[in-house]
């Protein structure tokens, strides 16, 4: 069972503690501020990111340096969404594969897949902060490509990820 009230909570409180009132979300600073070392590297374009946690050690977040960096974003806050939601200790990889024309999925969705992604988008892209963005505009739609297009920039996350966004806080009409 996805736990979207604990994932809300959670990223609204670690905004909250880290005194977050806009975008774009420092990331590495949150993670930084977790006690975690965070470290990139160039990969395989199927290797997005990981999680390693150690007895005794401080946890690392490692991402794909050749990704662009609106995806390094996405992955660290998604590793990091591991971190603070799920108990597993020992290395844990991301990855990513190509489907026949040649999109990208994720390789497995599971629940805590699911739940990661979810934290990437609440602290990366805060309902609260995109409603106040949108005040006044009404009522989007996937044409509104200009508007969606200046948040992603704003927020400095994918156009997909900020449609995906909206489409799940009912901002946007598909």
């Amino acid at each position: 069972m996805i736990r979207w009230k604990l994932i809300k909570d959670t990223a609204n409180k670690l905004l909250l503690d880290a005194g977050i009132t806009a975008p774009p979300v420092a990331i590495e600073a949150l993670v930084k501020g977790q006690g975690v070392s965070l470290t990139s590297a160039p990969g395989d374009d199927h290797i997005t990111g990981f999680l390693l946690r150690t007895p005794g050690s401080e946890p690392v977040i490692g991402f794909n340096s050749n990704h662009l960096a609106v995806r390094q974003r996405f992955i660290v806050a998604h590793e990091l969404g591991h971190l603070l939601l799920h108990a597993k200790s020992g290395l844990h990889v991301d990855r990513a594969f190509a489907t026949s024309e040649g999109q990208k999925i994720e390789e497995r969705i599971d629940e805590d897949e699911i739940e990661a992604n979810r934290f990437a988008a609440e602290i990366l892209m805060p309902e609260e902060f995109l409603r106040a963005d949108l005040a006044g505009l009404g009522p989007l739609d996937a044409e509104h490509n200009d508007t969606i297009a200046a948040l992603a920039e704003r927020y400095r996350v994918s156009k997909q990820a900020m449609t995906i966004r909206l489409t799940s806080v009912e901002l946007i009409r598909m």
